[in-house]
């Protein structure tokens, strides 16, 4: 069986700094992500090579492929996404009032 992801893409290829930098301040709040989220679960945190893009992503198994249950697919992707939106937005407020002490996001 395959596997289907939901994720924050955290991404910008010319500028692979700022992905360390946001990525880098979101995990901080590890913890209290996986608690929101998941109510103490693990989310799995990737730094993909060379700094290009990050995800914070969760997996699940499931087949593109069996188009029976599709309908199944997208109400997870909803659910999961719902959930993540909701579990980021006090890390995103904080980033947005207070942006990490090294130039935020900008450089």
């Amino acid at each position: 069986m395959g596997k289907l992801r939901s994720e924050l893409y955290i991404g910008y290829e010319s500028k692979p700094e700022r992905v360390a930098r946001v990525f880098a301040f979101i995990s901080r709040y590890r913890d209290f992500l996986e608690a929101e989220y998941w109510g103490g679960g693990a989310l799995s945190w990737e730094e993909l090579p060379n700094n290009r893009a990050s995800r914070i992503a969760d997996y699940s198994t499931g087949e593109v492929a069996n188009i029976e249950r599709h309908d199944e697919y997208i109400d997870s992707f909803f659910d999961t996404g719902s959930r993540l939106r909701k579990a980021l937005s006090e890390p995103f407020d904080a980033f947005l009032t207070q942006p990490p002490s090294d130039g935020g996001v900008s450089g």
